[in-house]
């Protein structure tokens, strides 16, 4: 009991400072976490839907400790957040109803293509983009509800902005405090859905579910995610553009690897 103790807690920090530093919500983390933590309680009934509705609700409460620092710091690009903000919401309520129902593979395989190119042409042309600024308001604006689809699919948060914000030439902090935002836009009525959708299986639910949310598992890890996200959003205006980007670039090519050990 110890050991499980003491993984939930590490993993719940490193959750956190993922949040914080890369903007990516935590979710990274809290996934795979879940995924050991909820059999050694004896749940396998809805595991997938019920570990991604709890790892969302979780991004919730780190993403506003994460959006806070960085709207302190002045990081976040307010210009892009009204139309992204809306088009990240449709698409995550969408993702999250599509995903309770679809084979994990599917969804599994959509993310790591997506962003295995983006990575990879990141992390060696850091300083190159593909669009211009303006883009972001015209022909781009396909791509926030895709990246909301794809997160709340999958229990992310908006960390896949980052790079690809990156494209449109946003500053990679910036990006990141932006990205920030994005997270908590998709937790929102993702975490609704799921609980939603969850409701109507209650009976089959473990104790402290709300739907597909395990209220006991967002009880423990949520106060140390949130603590830790508002002590990493800082630390990202301490290190280079280009440490940042690099290190954005080598976490999202370990989220494929990992997205990808679920397909065998």
């Amino acid at each position: 009991m110890i050991e499980i103790i003491l993984i939930s807690i590490l993993g719940a920090a490193l959750s956190g400072i993922v949040a914080g530093f890369l903007g990516l919500g935590g979710g990274a983390v809290l996934v795979p976490l879940f995924f050991f933590l909820l059999p050694l309680f004896d749940v396998s009934l809805h595991l997938k839907n019920i570990v991604i509705g709890t790892a969302l609700m979780c991004i919730v409460f780190t993403s506003i400790s994460s959006v806070y620092s960085h709207y302190k710091k002045g990081g976040i690009d307010f210009k892009i957040v009204p139309l992204w903000g809306a088009l990240h919401f449709a698409g995550a309520m969408f993702g999250a109803f599509w995903a309770i129902g679809v084979d994990e593979k599917t969804i599994r395989i959509l993310f790591i293509v997506s962003n295995m190119i983006i990575v990879v042409y990141r992390l060696f042309n850091y300083s190159k983009k593909w669009f211009e600024y303006k883009s972001i308001f015209r022909g781009g604006t396909i791509i926030p509800f895709v990246l909301g689809w794809l997160s709340a699919s999958i229990g992310l948060g908006g960390g896949t902005n980052v790079q690809v914000l990156a494209l449109f030439g946003v500053p990679v902090k910036n990006g990141v405090a932006t990205a920030s935002v994005m997270g908590l836009i998709i937790a929102l009525p993702a975490t609704a859905v799921y609980i939603i959708q969850g409701w109507h299986h209650m009976a089959e639910l473990p104790s402290y579910n709300l739907g597909y949310v395990n209220l006991a598992l967002v009880a423990v890890t949520a106060p140390i995610t949130m603590i830790f996200a508002n002590l990493a959003a800082g630390w990202t205006y301490k290190f280079t553009q280009r440490q940042v980007n690099t290190v954005s670039c080598v976490v999202g090519i370990f989220l494929c690897s990992q997205m990808a050990l679920g397909l065998f």
